[in-house]
């Protein structure tokens, strides 16, 4: 996890570096290669290949949520697979909500 001069936070897994596609001063989905980044850490976009810097977001929640709990490698794929398909998992029930 890595923060920028402006504190603005990215992921790097020294992967592929793209350029950000940007409209109107907004970025917007560009096509991307697909199945190049970490998997376990894939956002769901990811896996059709369009996709912007947002799913830098999708990647932190797993790895934040892989720094509040202790699982297994197995566990970890489990959890974040169902997240992936927006579906709720029981491995953060433990923790306060904010």
């Amino acid at each position: 996890i890595l923060f920028d001069k402006n504190d603005r936070i990215k992921i790097c897994d020294l992967g592929l570096v793209a350029n950000r596609a940007m409209k109107n001063g907004q970025e917007i989905d560009a096509k991307r290669t697909k199945n190049t980044v970490t998997p376990i850490y894939m956002a769901p976009e990811q896996h059709e290949g369009n996709y912007s810097s947002k799913v830098d977001i999708f990647s932190l929640g797993l790895i934040l949520a892989e720094l509040c709990v202790l699982m297994t490698v197995t566990k970890a794929y489990e959890v974040f697979e169902n997240y992936r398909e927006g579906r709720q998992n029981s491995a953060l029930r433990h923790l306060p909500e904010v």
